[in-house]
């Protein structure tokens, strides 16, 4: 007989799969083409033998993401912290990876209580482009409409290690996950080792490991596709698919020059591009 569920959690070739009509688990292995990587990622759907405990068919997904690998995720919870430095570039392509794989992006600057004046700089860079919470996982500030937000959602949480993605979930659910701190040089340890699923009372949480950067999969030319902030300003430009870096009359390059969007990120859009640029050529 075979049992409809959803994958909670993998760990090497083992899959703790959930199944949805009673809310028992098992752990799975998966059958033929489905041991190929990228076959099966925590959130898929699938259908598994519940005598053999094995995977047979995934269904196709809603969403995807690539980095963190996890499916089916309606919202990318993009964690960063005054303590480590944040990495605005890494945050970038986050968001860019959340939209080109249907997820929609939000911005948590935990740790606002140690905030370095970070706090005004974040929201004014990322306020058009996506919602921006600012938290404190120590004090409990903010917590609550964050909780809000996340209702009824599966939502990701990935960022670099030790801006407390575990501790603001532990924060929010009292749930305990291992936390870890920073090293001497303030690069932050990595403790949660895999991607999982966890249910809080209607909220579901795909908590996944810290990285501190990871390569697009992604045509330059498209790039500006995934830039909602700049998309108001595209269809003045004099090109239809201008790129915003070297075309002539962009509309985009001159709300830079009047301050109508933030410098820095147009900066780092340009970074990015040449990167995918390069890439592409390699």
């Amino acid at each position: 007989m075979t049992i409809k569920g959803q994958i909670i959690k993998t760990i090497s070739n083992s899959f703790t799969v959930l199944n949805l009509a009673d809310g028992s688990r098992e752990v799975c292995r998966a059958r033929g083409n489905l041991r190929f990587f990228g076959a099966l990622y925590v959130g898929d759907y699938v259908e598994y033998d519940a005598r053999l405990r094995i995977i047979e068919k995934v269904y196709p997904r809603d969403s995807v993401m690539i980095r963190p690998f996890v499916a089916n995720v309606d919202s990318l919870v993009i964690v960063i912290a005054a303590v480590p430095e944040p990495d605005l570039l890494l945050v970038d392509k986050l968001i860019i990876n959340a939209n080109v794989g249907s997820i929609t992006p939000v911005i948590v600057y935990n740790k606002c209580d140690l905030d370095k004046g970070l706090k005004d700089k974040i929201t004014s860079q990322y306020c058009g482009c996506c919602n921006v919470f600012v938290v404190s996982a120590e004090t409990g500030e903010g917590l609550e409409q964050l909780r809000e937000y996340m209702q009824g959602r599966l939502c990701a949480f990935a960022g670099q290690s030790a801006v407390g993605k575990s501790s603001l979930i532990n924060a929010m659910y009292g749930r305990q996950l291992q936390i870890g701190g920073l090293s001497k040089i303030n690069r932050g340890r990595h403790t949660t080792r895999h991607t999982e699923i966890f249910d809080f009372d209607g909220v579901r949480i795909a908590d996944t490991c810290g990285f501190s950067s990871f390569e697009l999969a992604l045509d330059a030319e498209k790039l500006y596709l995934y830039y909602d902030d700049f998309m108001k300003y595209q269809e003045k430009c004099r090109f239809k698919t201008c790129t915003h870096t070297s075309e002539p009359d962009c509309a985009v390059k001159k709300a830079v020059e009047n301050c109508l969007l933030p410098i820095e990120r147009y900066r780092r859009y340009v970074i990015i591009y040449e990167e995918l640029k390069k890439n592409r050529r390699t």
